[in-house]
């Protein structure tokens, strides 16, 4: 009897504790989770496109000699800045300075057997014909007075009728002018003048090829690469100097495709060089790309730097924050409270009373540690941020604000 009544006890003992253990872990259960939470606050936020790219090389252009010949003159080093048309190489010219001054002694030879072939006679004619032309103008103008003054009145049919003969006087005496200019310059002025444009084209070709003995800087810039000492013999074609052509500094980035709707020609960026992290300056975007990368799926853009600082470098890397939103008075939560960024379905965790609830949200500008909520939240609402791991939709919570 005692054996079986002990037996019951340790029973009755089993089930209590059993029992005491399902309210502890209900009641356990029911208990709000305490969970740090933020609220959505108006503030300022700002989106930026953030990209690495590099320091493009500026203009450059790679200078030859025209013709073979003697380096005689060589004029900067590597490094030095050149004006536009500064004398970079200047070749043994003697024959080119010699050809040249005979085709322009020719070219004066050709115009004094022009005025002799013209003579007295011709610059008489040349004069006639000035005065029969004038005349004829005038006698035009007159006929032409005459006959917007007719309607009123004031001018007869004879008025006309001689302003009409003066007209053709006029024009006789110009042909007649003309005919003799013709005459007095004849068949021996004609070969004059040919001859004097013969020899005008061969002092141009001539000056030309004068020109062609040096080199000269097609525009300011930088000596990168400089090939040639004074005394080397020159080939036509090789190459003498590498010039940097002075312009504005541009970084080239390549960000995702998906930033494409964000960016815009007159965006502002700031720029740090990965060598100096410390050191950043201003940029501009200046160029968007007309089609996007098949292969990388990125959009290439570049950013002009008005004052470039004196430690950038072509072909540097650098990083680059392009300016894509600012919006001064937005309703913001801390980047960290809300979830699914980038998805069509953003969404946070909102305290209703002791209930955690899922709220779509609209979002605006995302900035780097806020984003901007456009719908889906007002003022004054608390969430709870992504770190909370535990808490899930429906849960109940005790809010404690930072």
């Amino acid at each position: 009897m005692s054996k079986w009544l002990g037996r019951w006890w340790r029973w009755i003992l089993f089930a209590v504790v059993c029992a005491v253990g399902v309210g502890f872990f209900a009641w356990r259960a029911q208990r709000p989770i305490e969970v740090a939470v933020v609220v959505a606050r108006r503030s300022e936020v700002v989106q930026t496109v953030v990209a690495s790219g590099r320091v493009l090389p500026s203009s450059r252009v790679t200078l030859a000699a025209l013709g073979l010949g003697r380096a005689i003159e060589v004029g900067p080093s590597e490094g030095d800045h050149v004006a536009q048309g500064a004398v970079l190489v200047r070749l043994d010219d003697t024959e080119a300075r010699a050809n040249a001054a005979s085709a322009e002694a020719s070219v004066a030879q050709a115009r004094a057997r022009l005025a002799e072939a013209r003579g007295p006679s011709a610059l008489t004619a040349a004069e006639a014909l000035h005065r029969a032309e004038t005349n004829l103008a005038d006698a035009r103008d007159a006929l032409a007075r005459l006959t917007r003054l007719t309607g009123t009145g004031g001018v007869t049919e004879q008025d006309l009728d001689r302003a009409r003969s003066q007209v053709a006087l006029a024009e006789s005496s110009r042909d007649s002018a003309q005919l003799a200019l013709g005459a007095a310059r004849g068949v021996q002025g004609r070969e004059a003048a040919a001859e004097l444009a013969r020899t005008e084209a061969e002092a141009s070709a001539a000056r030309a090829r004068l020109a062609d003995r040096s080199v000269l800087a097609p525009a300011a810039g930088v000596v990168v690469t400089r090939s040639v000492e004074t005394g080397d013999v020159v080939t036509a074609g090789a190459p003498l100097f590498v010039l940097a052509i002075d312009g504005p500094v541009e970084i080239r980035i390549d960000p995702d495709e998906s930033s494409l709707a964000l960016l815009a020609i007159g965006q502002s960026a700031l720029v740090g060089p990965e060598a100096y992290p410390d050191h950043r300056f201003a940029a501009r975007v200046s160029f968007i790309a007309p089609a996007v990368d098949p292969d990388r799926g990125t959009i290439e853009v570049h950013l002009e730097v008005p004052e470039p600082p004196p430690e950038l470098r072509t072909d540097m890397t650098v990083s680059v924050d392009v300016e894509v939103a600012r919006h001064a008075d937005a309703l913001v939560l801390p980047a960290t409270a809300v979830r699914g960024v980038g998805t069509s379905h953003p969404w946070a965790l909102v305290v209703e009373g002791a209930v955690a609830v899922r709220r779509e949200l609209t979002l605006g500008a995302v900035g780097e540690d806020a984003i901007e909520i456009l719908g889906g939240m007002v003022e004054g609402e608390r969430a709870i941020p992504t770190t909370a791991t535990a808490v899930e939709p429906g849960a109940r919570v005790r809010a404690l604000e930072g």
